[in-house]
């Protein structure tokens, strides 16, 4: 520790002692401030000290150290005289200080960093630093280069962002606008490298102001219309060759792209050159960027770029992933390739299909697509025809192999009804001519498959050409039958009856022993059946057989497609044996898919052979978690009653019933057997309560109760009679035990709570009170038995909520409270919030006082963390007491709730607007206060609700309940409550907008707010167009900046349902006795009125779609909105539409009407 001198002068001289260390001079300033001795304008001495430092280029360490930036940063701030800081900063050499202290090594960057934020900050707040643009390159880079080096936890993002801002800012490289060649010559040698390292690390980041800015500085300097890019890149590129890394190498070309408009693809040809000579890996990449940009390069540069790959891989024997990387995306920027060169790129398909399988059947879709998309596809299917035929069998798999053939069968419909009708006469009149042709039966089969994929209306418009399939001949009857089924699946009714006719079946039979291996034929006699009775017996013995022969893929696979199409027909003709063998298959090759997609369909559970199978096989499983999920999803009525009796026995003679061991009981309970065990036996049903684990104990509970309730419904019947005599007497003697047992508790809870009047429980009932009153007594003085008591006063609050025998137990109850509340001394938070929320509701039970005070009760229980959907209840049951003996008493309550509401910012916001939802819900038409109150109320949410928007979810709630009651209670709201509303809703978006996790929410709960007064209370708004114009035309502006404020097509479709609902007024109340005509009068007057109104509500559109377009996914939602307004103008709103818009509105709007016209506007056809 060093001796500090005890003078001014000598501490001076010390200080500026060429022999004191950094560490020293830290340690002395550090104590400046306690001193004995004055030492006058002693921060200036110290600044004065740093800077002398600084300005020293030898001096390195003073540099280094952050600590002294630090000292420097703290003494600045403690001067507070503005001209004396500026005369200091005069005399340290800034720019050449900062610069050189940039480009050291081994500083400790991170706090460095930190602190040279700091120092900029203040600095920028205080005076402006003059700047050259080249220092401001290098410092600007110097910045960015240490913050590449750093890890990005070390440095988070707000840290960061603030100091390269800062930096900006104190170099005014915004205010540069004018470009010259020396200027970007500049940029490119000192900012430009550093630049493109930091956007490749951190571009992903939203909101990021510093690449916003670094993006506009090069586009200035290297994209700028004056300049050649091509050249400075060629230049940047030759001198930083070894740092143009991969990630640079993306950066430089995404930019590229974005930059350069779609006409200098010759740019972009040479600046992707210039890259591939020092990055040659990046070139698939680089084209997948341009690919998602929708741009592209010239064909001829492209198709070099093939060549040249496509020679290199085959002199190295090599095709990665690299390769077939680059080939999709040429594929994708240029469709004219995949078409010109089709023959050569399948070529390539047979040589590398064995190593290379995922690769090319992704380029053998791309060849389909790019034809496709030149709307070719017929042009392709002769092309392949040719190809096959001339290759012969090496590319038979492009129509054989199924992961081939179903590109093309997907592609079908991409052809149109007359090139359907053209290529399928081709494909028949070849087979016709020679029915051994196998390219042209493959490709029709291949063909046929895609059919699926049709619509079902252009369907019918090529059943008369399928026809034709029928009159073929061809060399084998099972190429036929394939061929035949096809059509067959999609046509119900296509077989001519002289086919069926001259069905002869022992011909089938004798065809089937030599083709027992084509699954086509069997689907085949399966589709017959469905057209004529016949014996069935030895197809499904082949099947059968077949089917055993299939690995247990290959079983999977049929079997979802066998019980999915043909679950009747199995039902009706294989037996019992087969079933069972086909639903052993189901249920080994992972049942859970193929089970789910069955039981989709209702129809399914009508098998009832199939089912009964699978009902019984799966109970022989029910030891697994797989048969127990799926059988809670058979409806009951599918369970012989014996195969229930059974289930219910074995699962519970398990050790332990797992959840969805208790789900399977509870869907079996749901109709009663009074055959199992458990339904008879008490003692097995207390075993089950008493063994059930922490988790499982409440569904555990719901069986019981399924059970007891069960036998209640059939109370006189003997067998219930024995069992209530039972379960009575064994849980009144297990109460009675001296030893607590909380099973026989909870057994008489359920009892008592789920027992008709005309059951006589009272010698239980009596028991369990005095029992549960008494263990009750014991615990309030016992810490340690929070849960159980907890549990226990949660009983007897569900219990004496609904029984009239409350009262005799008022008294113990509230002395009970009384003694537990008084045990705790301290804050209301202490008390554990579950038991503190059940005495709340127990009290709630026996409250007789005025509101005011259970509510503020309530409102404390909430702020020290209770749960709103515990207590609330026990308030709501208070309120419902109290209104039955008389309103004053609620109405006060309303009035102090709305006085709160008043007062703006209060600690108990939340449970404040909880109770005002719950009390608005309560008001009746006969209490004529609370409705004029509940208008003022209104008034009060709007005035202050921006004191309550951190509480959107609740606010939310408070909007569906204004939803509900617009429609259950009309009374309520009168015409100031609903011009209100419109307000309401606008500035509750206003306030939450850009918050991404509620404006979607918020938007449109409040367009179905809107809806319902449309619905409801149109009649109010006869004149009063204005204000839902004014809602409407705010919310198209919001949707407007649907990015900006988080904004997606959700909000939009709820608008847009909305404006229809506001454009076809059907809904004009009228009295009963009123005629129909009288109705569609007043429907038509409303319309007449509207029309008026709603062309302000069109412009408004036009404008924003002109000025500030919507998102393509937003503007699809509104069409439906707009083409509804077309439909209410006349042509005399059309023209003053017209007239209301400029040249580009005008433009806009003879496009949408257009579009209107075309898709939007009825017609009988």
């Amino acid at each position: 520790m060093i001796e500090i001198p005890q003078s001014t002068e000598g501490l001076t001289k010390l200080l500026r002692s060429k022999d004191i260390s950094i560490e020293e001079i830290l340690e002395i300033a550090s104590k400046l401030d306690a001193l004995q001795f004055y030492f006058p304008n002693k921060e200036i001495f110290l600044l004065e000290l740093i800077q002398d430092r600084w300005n020293d280029q030898k001096l390195v360490e003073f540099k280094r150290n952050y600590k002294v930036w630090e000292l420097y940063n703290h003494t600045w701030v403690k001067i507070t005289d503005l001209s004396v800081k500026k005369k200091l900063f005069k005399t340290l050499k800034f720019v050449p200080f900062l610069m050189q202290t940039l480009r050291l090594s081994d500083l400790q960057t991170v706090p460095f960093l930190h602190e040279l934020k700091n120092m900029c900050t203040l600095i920028n707040s205080t005076l402006t630093v003059d700047v050259s643009f080249e220092n401001a390159c290098k410092i600007l880079a110097g910045v960015l280069n240490l913050i590449n080096s750093v890890s990005e936890k070390d440095l988070d993002v707000k840290e960061r962002n603030d100091l390269i801002l800062q930096i900006i800012n104190l170099t005014d490289l915004d205010s540069i606008t004018d470009v010259t060649t020396k200027t970007a010559i500049t940029y490119h040698t000192y900012l430009l490298l550093p630049t493109l390292n930091y956007m490749s690390r951190f571009h992903n980041e939203i909101n990021d102001e510093p690449s916003e800015a670094l993006t506009r500085y090069m586009q200035l300097f290297l994209f700028d219309q004056q300049l050649d890019p091509t050249k400075l890149l060629e230049k940047f590129i030759r001198t930083n060759k070894d740092s143009v890394t991969m990630e640079v190498a993306n950066e430089l070309f995404q930019k590229s792209i974005s930059f350069l408009s779609k006409q200098n693809f010759k740019q972009l040809e040479l600046i992707f050159t210039l890259i591939m000579d020092v990055q040659p890996l990046a070139a698939p990449n680089l084209l997948r960027e341009l690919s998602l940009s929708k741009k592209t390069m010239s064909q001829q540069f492209l198709e070099e770029l093939l060549d040249k790959q496509m020679q290199i891989s085959e002199a190295n024997k090599s095709y990665n992933y690299d390769f077939w990387s680059l080939l999709s995306h040429i594929l994708d920027l240029d469709i004219e390739i995949g078409i010109k060169h089709m023959d050569r790129l399948l070529d390539l398909i047979i040589q590398q299909r064995a190593s290379s399988m995922e690769e090319t059947i992704i380029i053998w879709t791309k060849i389909i697509n790019c034809h496709a998309n030149a709307r070719e596809l017929l042009q392709f299917l002769e092309k392949l025809q040719k190809y096959c035929k001339k290759v012969g069998t090496t590319s038979m798999f492009f129509i054989r192999d199924k992961e081939f053939a179903n590109e093309i069968s997907r592609n079908i419909p991409g052809l149109s009804i007359r090139q359907m009708v053209v290529w399928f006469d081709n494909l028949f009149d070849s087979l016709q001519r020679d029915s051994t042709e196998v390219v042209e039966y493959q490709l029709l089969k291949t063909c046929l498959q895609g059919l699926p994929h049709l619509s079902y209306i252009i369907l019918p418009e090529l059943k008369n050409e399928m026809l034709k399939i029928f009159n073929i001949q061809l060399d084998t009857n099972i190429k036929q039958w394939e061929l035949r089924y096809l059509i067959m699946e999609v046509y119900d009714d296509i077989i001519p009856q002289n086919v069926l006719e001259s069905l002869s079946l022992e011909d089938l039979a004798a065809q089937l022993s030599q083709s027992s291996d084509r699954l086509e034929v069997f689907y085949y006699f399966f589709k017959l059946r469905e057209y004529k009775e016949f014996d069935l017996t030895p197809v499904i013995g082949k099947f059968m057989s077949y089917l055993g022969s299939l690995t247990k893929d290959d079983k999977s696979l049929i079997i979802i497609s066998l019980f999915s199409n043909w679950s009747s027909l199995i039902n009706v003709t294989f037996s019992r044996e087969n079933i069972e063998q086909l639903i052993d298959i189901l249920l080994a090759s992972e049942g859970a898919k193929h089970l789910d997609a069955l039981f989709f369909d209702d129809d399914f559970f009508e098998e009832e052979n199939i089912i009964n199978v699978l009902v019984d096989k799966m109970a022989e499983l029910y030891e697994t978690d797989i048969a127990l999920q799926y059988l809670t999803k058979i409806p009951i009525q599918s369970f012989n009653k014996n195969v229930r009796v059974r289930l219910i026995n074995n699962i519970c003679s398990k050790d332990t019933v797992t959840d969805l061991g208790v789900k399977v009981l509870l869907h079996l309970l749901s109709s009663p057997t009074f055959k199992s065990n458990v339904e008879n036996d008490p003692t097995l049903l207390y075993s089950l309560l008493s063994h059930a684990s922490l988790s499982t104990l409440l569904s555990i509970n719901s069986v019981f109760e399924k059970i007891w309730v069960n036998h209640v419904s059939q109370y006189k019947e003997d067998v219930s009679q024995t069992f209530f005599d039972s379960v009575l007497k064994l849980v009144t003697k297990g109460l009675e035990e001296e030893n607590f047992n909380k099973t026989y508790f909870d057994m008489a809870f359920m009892i008592i709570k789920f027992t008709k009047k005309d059951v006589d429980i009272n010698t239980l009932s009596e028991t369990y009170f005095q029992r549960t009153l008494h263990k009750v007594n014991e615990l309030v003085d016992n810490s340690n038995g929070n849960d159980l008591l907890s549990s226990l006063l949660k009983s007897l609050y569900l219990i004496f909520r609904e029984s009239l025998r409350k009262e005799n137990f008022k008294q113990s109850v509230l002395e009970i409270i009384s003694r537990l509340m008084g045990n705790y001394k301290g804050a209301v938070s202490d008390i554990d919030t579950t038991l503190l929320s059940n005495i709340f509701l127990l009290y709630s039970v026996f409250y007789e006082g005025k509101l005011e005070y259970i509510i503020a009760h309530y409102m404390v229980l909430r702020e020290v963390g209770t749960d709103k959907q515990v207590i609330l209840p026990g308030l709501e049951d208070a309120i419902v007491r109290s209104l039955e003996e008389n309103m004053s008493d609620f109405n006060g309550s309303l009035i102090s709730t709305i006085n709160a509401l008043n007062d703006g910012k209060t600690p108990f916001t939340q449970s404040l607007l909880e109770i005002y939802n719950t009390q608005i819900k309560m008001i009746s038409k006969t209490n004529v206060i609370a409705i004029h109150l509940f208008v003022k109320s209104i008034s009060s949410l709007y005035t202050n609700l921006k004191y309550f928007v951190e509480n959107t979810e609740i606010i939310l709630g408070i909007f569906d309940t204004l939803r509900d009651l617009l429609i259950s209670k009309p009374w309520m709201f009168s015409q100031y409550c609903i011009e209100q509303l419109f307000p309401l809703c606008i500035l509750l978006n206003s306030l939450v907008m850009k918050n991404s996790d509620v404006i979607e929410k918020v938007f449109t709960s409040c367009t179905k707010l809107i809806s319902n007064v449309l619905l409801i209370h149109r009649v109010k708004l006869t004149n009063r167009h204005h204000l839902v114009n004014s809602f409407l035309c705010q919310y198209l502006e919001f949707l407007s900046h649907s990015r900006e404020n988080k904004l997606a097509s959700p909000a939009a479709k709820s608008l847009s349902r909305l404006i229809v609902n506001f454009a076809e007024p059907a809904n004009i109340s009228t009295s009963q006795e009123n005629h129909k005509h009288k109705l569609n009068s007043k429907i038509n007057m409303a319309k007449h009125s509207l029309r008026k109104h709603i062309p302000i509500l069109l412009v408004k559109y036009i404008h924003l779609s002109v000025h500030t377009p919507f998102e393509e996914s937003i503007r699809k939602e509104l069409l439906a909105a707009t083409y509804s307004i077309f439909d209410l103008l006349s042509p005399i709103e059309l023209n003053t539409i017209n007239g209301m818009l400029d040249n580009t509105g005008n433009q806009y709007f003879k496009s949408l009407y257009a579009e209107y016209k075309k898709r939007g506007r009825w017609n009988e056809d």
